[in-house]
């Protein structure tokens, strides 16, 4: 989710319109973006293989805080083209979400009493965090000191100077320490902060004594939505 994914092709065969090729730098800039099943990818290369069926590659791939369903692809699924130019958002309330909505959509010259209403359940998906970036740890002592970085799903692009998070709602982030052998979780710490010492007192309350291995899962929180997606490892 972090390179270009030079490796795996994706064929799809188009319901109309076309795909077409762009450069590394344009889509860097958002061109040639792409939903398939949940994860939104970009495609640098579309090699036309057959009647309305491309060929992609030159991928990046996990855009937009889509990095878990990276490896949940099935065949057959939905593909997307997200043109951002042609995009509208629709705002709505998470206290409405998975409630049904009717859309119609007219074409030029057309009437809305001729389109036909397409149903849709909004998700909420948009305002759940994403999986934090850029977990480390280190030792000093027999103290594991954590660190890792938050992440903006509004305004993705950070202003210099300004704060990692800078976004409404943001509620902190919720910290589990695991048992790295059965992955029980035995301690829980809810905290604003991106950083964290798990000290050699807390590992001895923990588990008996100071540990050489840990495994720790760390979840933003939205005030409103609630925990996001985690990331999990395991430190030794």
């Amino acid at each position: 989710g972090t390179v270009w994914d030079e490796i795996t092709t994706i064929d799809v065969v188009l319901a109309t319109g076309t795909l077409e090729s762009k450069s590394k730098v344009d889509v860097l800039n958002g061109e040639n973006l792409a939903m398939v099943g949940r994860e939104i990818i970009a495609f640098r290369t579309a090699t036309l293989i057959g009647p309305k069926t491309y060929r992609l590659s030159g991928l990046l791939r996990g855009r937009k805080g889509t990095e878990p369903y990276m490896d949940n692809h099935v065949n057959k699924e939905l593909f997307v083209l997200l043109d951002q130019n042609t995009m509208v958002d629709y705002p709505y309330s998470l206290g409405t979400k998975d409630q049904e909505v009717q859309f119609k959509f007219v074409t030029f010259g057309s009437s809305i009493d001729k389109a036909t209403a397409v149903s849709a359940k909004p998700s909420g998906a948009s305002r759940r965090p994403w999986k934090p970036s850029h977990l480390k740890a280190t030792i000093t002592g027999s103290d594991w000191n954590l660190s890792w970085k938050g992440r903006n799903t509004v305004n993705t692009e950070l202003i210099d100077g300004s704060p990692s998070i800078n976004q409404d709602g943001f509620g902190g982030y919720v910290l589990q320490f695991l048992n790295p052998l059965t992955d029980v979780v035995v301690r829980t710490v809810v905290q604003q902060t991106s950083d964290y010492i798990y000290t050699t007192e807390q590992q001895i309350a923990d588990f008996g004594s100071a540990q050489g291995t840990i495994r720790v899962i760390v979840t933003q929180l939205d005030l409103e939505f609630g925990p996001g997606f985690h990331v999990v490892h395991t430190f030794n």
